[in-house]
């Protein structure tokens, strides 16, 4: 907290200067602290958005924790993923002191209550509602506490959100706060009958409250359920302790605030909340005291006031009775006080088991009401995985099986007494102020509003390298069974690893990252080559197995496993591949493998892969490997800090229920280093210099592999997912409802004489808007140097994404864009690779087969004329009568081609769509399916639009493409490019709409001879469209690309 430190009358405990720092006024400090950028500032709703994004990390790390800030990415991502629009309605109460109070701003909140460096600067005085501010009002909630509930009950398909209200004020008034807003979120004005609430301590209270409220106006049926999390429903001790200034809370408050001191905190602040005092221990729960009587509070010089304290019993009166809408799930096993007397000036208190060590069991409770049990600490309820688990339960079906509904009681009556001498008396080890760290900032409220159990922990710093080195003495776990394991922990590249089998994983349609890509090195780009000729298919499950060299790694195969398509990636994904892979090598007697935390690069933290990845291997060689035969899984992690952690979770794992039938030895080890990587072997494609972005785009229905084609102008929900690149990569989706009718409108406008160079922006920006969800658009403008891939189905095809606009970054004109089509049924690409080799670029030009095309007659000249005269080109040429069936076919076949290069009309079946294809001579339809099982096609195939000679404002002449809707004619020129990638073509280039001459002979002259110098088909068609840009003219957008940017059709060497 960088904030000036000021001091104190006394030694701490004695008062202080007013809540004046150094003589500033209110105002001063306000300036100081208003435009303060802290985590626990940032609006809940940008909280949420920046794990997604990656945005201020740095201070979303300092404010959760590095690790639980993992964790709630994570959550995050798949919140976001989870189809929540229209679902059941919950609502989520926080306890007291779990709401922030301050005052709204655009991005950063002013936050007060709780904001660590307001609290220094003494703001807490402005909470008063004595002589406070009176413009304080709820901006949000601790997310700390209850950011993961709500994150997974969205995963869970739950519209859930936050209620967060003023807990210093009465429980009556919050309540019908909260009634009102039920009152507007149900009905028939708002399309949902009714809502849940989830309702952690005092929150419960005010939800019963509104349901008083709603009951007495007959409306009682707008809530379905009230789920209540450790609800005081009698009260607690705890305001008892806060009120007197004992309970911890206080104290640690009281160290942080520089300007205040205990007893003012108490006196000036705490005391003058109602909401506090009605927290109190019900009557008729608890009498040993009359705690309702300032005369039987010790006189410490802290405590309640008269008035507030003869008001609160009354608020029991506005609380709904139980009906059974209404579960508690309450924590037990807890040390708990449970009684108070006084002794002198001080009160002592009585402590046991029963309770969840904030509100005791008994005033928890209400008759008639299911209670579910957990050991669990208060504030750590809405954290508990077991707990939230149970109330997806509740809300959906009102009763749950993952927590019991029965406690047995361990000893009874008081476990000890407490005196205030017996309390915690300096927190923090003495430091104060800016000197508490944010690991005990968040442990402030722990009583109240706790932090995930990782971000409670002292985290050590990662270790350096030399930690895998020292190795010791291996840590044997569990004892002699049926199976003996040896796990073994690898520091350094999985290149390296000394084994039988290397297992890595592999998205479909994902170029080989991390240590995909390393393997790939050390063996000269083979990878590359098999997933680009789709010999690797990446589908769920599938094993596809390669011998290695041993000269360059330490193992004789590699095991390519398929992770399907990273939008769809999960635990239970990584569980089955993990499973089908242990059974493949263990049926083939391969009697030991090394593999990497496979999928980490979806953005799953360490942990959840590592259990779910060794879950998988277990359950896989249990029912694969019956004769014991696999010894030994090494798991490798090159990275240090990442090597640490899966050492930390595989550790805590050998403790839990995976390895009961296990002996499992543990051991680390350091690999050696990793070579230089092998030049790429001739006809083998470089890689990109750095991994791309993929963008995957397809219709909510899936229709992947449908026939059928749905209607041009019916409306659709598009849901886009980002993988991201990096170190830090994950996965962002979510979904956007397009409108049919206003996106065919907007695609019309190519058609128009308006669309022109000056204007693109304008439309790649509406365009983005229209297909694009916001959170999407918001995580690729950050990515705006890689190369983005897009990853699309057939209804996402007629977006014409080239001329996409974000934020005046068009990605098409920058880094470039290129294309895989999004289906389960592409054949193995079939190019020659002597043709790779080969000297000359040989060029075969099918120039209007059916003869009524002018500019298909213009396009074949200008090609052939551009060409022939160079010698690093070979050009033939199929024209008019020449293009027939049988004739087109016989060159594809003949292996004598690397480029394809067709002039002419482009058939397209919108219902068949593998029966599209290109017309021959007789308006024969030549199909991808005619081209299937064909082994020596070209390696690219170039196709230009150049139907019936149509210009833009201009009526086509004759053809499919009179009076074609513009949406239909992108389908059909993009649905060629389908036809080819079935058939077994590995790259297609094509445009969208008829281009201008000047441009269509500037971008082939720089793209052919591009391809002839070596240039890989990315490199050259980038190149091709920078120059159309020269021009200014619109054509730059419409060049398509479909296949690997960094395929080199002609390999120099």
């Amino acid at each position: 907290m960088a904030v000036r430190k000021t001091g104190r009358k006394g030694s701490g405990e004695g008062r202080g200067n007013g809540g004046m720092t150094g003589g500033a006024s209110q105002d001063t400090r306000e300036m100081r602290t208003e435009d303060k950028r802290t985590g626990h500032a940032l609006r809940d709703d940008l909280v949420e958005e920046a794990l997604i994004t990656g945005e201020h990390r740095d201070l979303l790390e300092t404010y959760f924790g590095e690790e639980a800030y993992e964790d709630l990415r994570f959550l995050a991502t798949r919140a976001q993923t989870a189809r929540t629009r229209g679902g059941p309605r919950v609502l989520i109460l926080p306890g007291i002191m779990g709401s922030k109070l301050g005052r709204p701003r655009f991005l950063f909140d002013d936050t007060i209550w709780i904001d660590p460096v307001d609290i220094v600067v003494g703001r807490l005085r402005e909470l008063s509602l004595v002589d406070g501010r009176k413009d304080v009002q709820p901006v949000g909630v601790i997310l700390l506490a209850y950011l993961k509930l709500k994150l997974r009950l969205k995963q869970a398909g739950f519209d859930a959100d936050f209620h967060p209200f003023d807990w210093r004020k009465g429980i009556p008034e919050t309540g019908a706060e909260l009634a009102a807003r039920i009152r507007k979120e149900t009905g028939r004005d708002s399309g949902r009958e009714d809502l849940t609430l989830v309702s952690h301590s005092m929150g419960g209270l005010v939800s019963r409250a509104a349901l008083k409220h709603l009951k007495d106006t007959g409306e009682a049926s707008r809530v379905r359920r009230l789920i209540m999390l450790g609800t005081p429903n009698f009260g607690s001790f705890s305001p008892v302790q806060a009120l007197s200034g004992t309970h911890s809370m206080v104290r640690k408050v009281a160290a942080v605030d520089l300007a205040n001191s205990r007893e003012e905190l108490v006196n000036l602040i705490f005391n003058t909340f109602p909401g506090l005092y009605q927290m109190l221990p019900a009557r008729d729960k608890f009498s040993g005291v009359d705690l309702y009587s300032a005369a039987n509070w010790p006189a410490t010089g802290m405590g309640p006031r008269d008035a507030l304290l003869a008001d609160a019993p009354g608020m029991h009166h506005s609380l709904a009775p139980p009906d059974d809408r209404l579960a508690l799930i309450a924590g037990v096993n807890q040390e708990t006080v449970v009684s108070v007397r006084k002794e002198g000036e001080a009160f002592v208190y009585a402590t046991s088991n029963e309770g969840d060590g904030t509100v005791p069991l008994a005033f928890a409770q209400l008759e008639g009401v299911t209670t579910y049990f957990v050991e669990e600490e208060h504030g750590s309820l809405p954290n508990n995985g077991d707990v939230a688990r149970a109330v997806i339960d509740l809300v959906e079906r009102g009763r749950t099986d993952v927590l019991p509904d029965a406690w047995t009681r361990g000893r009874r009556g008081a476990l000890r007494e407490l005196r205030p001498d017996d309390l915690p008396q300096v927190p923090f080890g003495g430091r104060r102020g800016a000197e508490v760290s944010p690991r005990e900032v968040r442990e402030i409220l722990s009583e109240f509003a706790a932090p995930p159990a990782r971000a409670r922990e002292t985290v050590p710093p990662a270790p350096a390298v030399e930690f895998a080195k020292v190795t010791g003495e291996p840590i044997v776990v569990g004892r002699k069974r049926q199976r003996r394991l040896d796990l073994q922990m690898a520091h350094g590249s999985v290149t390296q690893a000394d084994t039988r089998a290397v297992v890595l994983g592999l998205f479909r349609g994902v170029a080989p990252s991390g240590a995909a890509r390393a393997i790939d090195e050390q063996l000269g780009g083979v990878v590359t080559d098999f997933v680009e000729r789709r010999m690797i298919g990446g589908n769920v499950g599938e094993v596809f197995i390669m011998p290695a060299n041993r000269y360059r790694m330490g193992a004789d195969m590699v095991v390519f496993c398929g992770l399907g398509s990273y939008d769809d990636f999960n635990e239970e994904v990584l569980r089955i591949v993990a499973e089908n892979t242990a059974r493949a090598l263990a049926r083939t007697r391969v009697d030991e493998f090394a593999t990497v935390l496979l999928s980490t690069g979806s953005g799953m933290p360490v942990g959840v892969v590592l259990a779910n990845l060794l879950q998988g291997f277990l359950r896989g060689l249990q029912e694969g490997d019956r004769e014991n035969r696999l010894r030994s899984i090494t798991l490798c992690e090159l990275d240090s800090e990442r090597f640490a952690q899966m050492h930390a979770e595989l550790l805590r794992l050998t403790t839990t229920a995976l390895f009961d039938d296990l002996e499992v030895t543990v051991e680390m080890r350091e690999l050696p280093p990793m070579p230089a990587p092998v030049a790429v072997f001739p006809g083998r494609a470089p890689r990109l210099p750095e991994d791309p972005v993929y963008l995957m785009v397809r219709d909510m229905e899936d229709t992947r592999d449908q026939e059928t084609n749905p209607a041009i102008d019916a409306d659709f929900a598009l849901r886009a997912s980002v993988l991201t690149a990096g170190s830090r990569a994950t996965v962002i989706t979510d979904v956007v409802d397009v409108k049919g009718r206003e996106l065919n409108a907007h695609l019309e406008q190519i058609e128009k004489e308006s669309f022109d160079f000056t204007g693109l922006d304008a439309f790649g920006r509406k365009l983005a808007d229209l297909v694009l969800p916001q959170l999407v658009r918001k995580v690729l403008s950050n990515m705006q140097e890689r190369h983005l891939v897009v990853i699309h189905d057939a209804r996402a095809s007629r977006i014409p994404w080239e001329t996409l606009c974000i934020d005046r970054w068009q990605p098409a004109a920058s880094a470039g864009l290129s294309r895989k089509y999004e289906a389960e049924d592409l054949s193995v690409a079939g190019w020659l690779e002597e043709r790779r080799l080969a000297d000359r670029l040989r060029v075969l030009l099918i120039v209007n087969p059916t003869g009524d095309l002018p500019g298909a007659e213009k396009e074949g000249d200008r090609i052939k004329g551009l060409l022939s005269g160079d010698p690093a080109f070979l050009v033939d040429e199929l024209r008019g009568v020449e293009a027939t069936w049988s004739a087109v076919r016989a060159r594809f076949r003949s292996g004598d081609y690397d480029v394809i290069h067709y002039a002419g009309h482009a058939f397209f079946d919108p219902v068949r769509r593998s029966r599209s294809g290109i017309l021959c001579h007789g308006r024969q339809v030549l199909s991808g399916r005619d081209l299937v099982h064909l082994e020596k096609l070209p390696a690219l195939v170039f196709f230009n639009a150049c139907e019936a000679g149509r210009v833009r404002g201009a009526d086509a002449i004759g053809g499919e493409a009179a009076g074609e809707p513009t949406a239909q004619r992108l389908e059909r020129n993009v649905g060629l490019a389908e036809a080819f990638l079935r058939a077994g073509v590995g790259n297609y280039v094509g445009t969208y709409w008829p281009v201008g001459d000047t441009a269509a002979e500037q971008f082939a002259q720089v793209f052919y001879k591009g391809l002839v110098n070596g240039s890989s088909v990315g490199d050259a068609l980038q190149e091709g469209r920078r120059r159309v840009l020269q021009l200014k003219s619109v054509d730059w957008a419409d060049y398509v690309h479909y296949g690997s940017p960094g395929f080199v059709v002609k390999v120099r060497r």
